[in-house]
């Protein structure tokens, strides 16, 4: 008899943990996929520059939308990952590339006053989104040796491939990036190296011509970089890109285009994105007349630009 009696405490005890398992799988799930997510954001290039693009773009290109983001998660997973980390510095360089350099400076300025030193070893155990906006957040911020260190290793690492292996194996905004932070510590021809392999290897992509626009406008190439510039007109959508790319205000405001900004040409490719503006913006304020909504923009021929590589 007593045998049944310990039997059933037994039974009753295993009921009672298996009840209390079942009660928390739901939990369990949810935590393990916030896990894998957070994992995504802090190591994966793609990952982590499309969702540092929608948290921009839903919040106005406010940095407290990252900030809501991060609060809204394990603080456990977060800090583990640095998932915090990899997407403020993400956020920064985005801000940067749609010419928000105040909240840019801010959120960079955050970021690098919380970041210990960075060694050559550290950075190299770095996943490469990680260190490349660490890398743009510390020349901003006036670190520049820790970014040189970082910026050696990450252009190592791309002397080492062709330009289709560096797409493959992480995403070709690695150039854009890398080439942004060269330019920042003032090595020029770097940044120009940079993104020649950029736009020999994707011309079609609007940030591509506009940056060797910039450089060549600089050097005094007026000819040259009016092609460039002309190149990234006309490839410019604002139904896909002007929420990642704010050409009409780069064109108005980069001083890097002042020695072409009064050339005939320069004035009438600017009125050109103008149009294409109004003629976008015309079509969105018909189509909420009509309640199909904004969000069924006129069909064309390019393809949209990815949310992993939109900023100059």
């Amino acid at each position: 008899m007593k045998h049944w009696v310990y039997f059933t405490i037994a039974m009753i005890a295993a009921l009672a943990v298996f009840l209390r398992v079942w009660a928390n799988a739901p939990e369990h799930e949810k935590r393990q996929r916030l896990a894998q997510e957070l994992e995504l954001v802090a190591t994966h290039f793609t990952s982590a520059r499309r969702e540092a693009f929608t948290i921009l773009r839903v919040s106005g290109s406010e940095i407290g939308g990252i900030d809501a983001y991060l609060a809204a998660r394990p603080r456990d997973l977060v800090e583990r990952t640095g998932a915090d980390v990899t997407l403020r510095a993400v956020g920064a360089v985005i801000l940067y590339g749609r010419g928000r350099d105040d909240a840019a400076n801010a959120l960079a300025k955050r970021v690098s006053e919380t970041f210990p030193p960075l060694t050559a070893s550290r950075a190299q155990q770095m996943p490469m989104v990680r260190r490349v906006a660490i890398a743009r957040v510390l020349a901003e911020t006036g670190r520049t040796n820790e970014a040189r260190i970082a910026s050696e290793i990450t252009q190592a690492w791309i002397d080492a491939r062709q330009t289709d292996q560096i797409a493959r194996e992480e995403n070709i905004s690695v150039l854009t990036d890398q080439g942004w932070v060269w330019k920042v510590l003032g090595e020029n021809d770097l940044a120009r190296a940079d993104w020649q392999r950029l736009y020999d290897y994707h011309k079609s992509q609007t940030t591509h011509p506009y940056n060797m626009a910039c450089f060549a406008a600089l050097a005094g190439d007026r000819e040259q970089a009016l092609r460039y510039l002309d190149d990234a007109v006309d490839q410019y959508r604002p139904d896909a890109q002007r929420d990642l790319f704010s050409l009409d205000e780069l064109m108005d405001n980069d001083p890097d285009l002042d020695p072409i900004r009064d050339d005939p040409a320069f004035i009438a490719m600017r009125q050109l994105v103008a149009a294409k503006n109004a003629e976008y913006d015309a079509f969105l304020e018909r189509a909420n007349e009509t309640n199909s909504g904004p969000d069924e923009p006129e069909p064309s021929t390019s393809s949209a630009p990815t949310p992993s590589d939109p900023v100059p």
